[in-house]
């Protein structure tokens, strides 16, 4: 798989961790569903709390095009807007990697 997209997003800090993996879970799902690709999540284990999604894809037009098409996505939207106030704010990163 040539590229790796990442997002990750630190966990609020008055947010119980497994409410916080459970809706982490849920976007996995949905988007997994939506586009056919796998998207994995885990949490990290030591600093401060914070949420990880990943997806392997070979086709980099595709993966832009599924971000963009989650825009529009009125259940997608739906579980950011239930999620937000899960999250710490201004902590929401994303990062592409060529594998190799």
């Amino acid at each position: 798989m040539p590229f790796r997209f990442t997002r990750t997003v630190n966990i609020g800090s008055n947010v119980s961790p497994p409410q916080a993996i459970d809706m982490a879970r849920k976007l996995a799902e949905h988007v997994t569903r939506k586009f056919g690709d796998k998207i994995e999540y885990g949490v990290q284990l030591f600093g401060h709390p914070a949420i990880f999604w990943y997806a392997d894809n070979d086709d980099l037009s595709k993966l832009t095009d599924n971000l963009a098409a989650l825009l529009g996505d009125r259940e997608y939207l739906g579980l950011i807007n239930e999620a937000h106030s899960l999250w710490e704010p201004g902590t929401l990163k994303d990062s592409l990697v060529r594998l190799f």
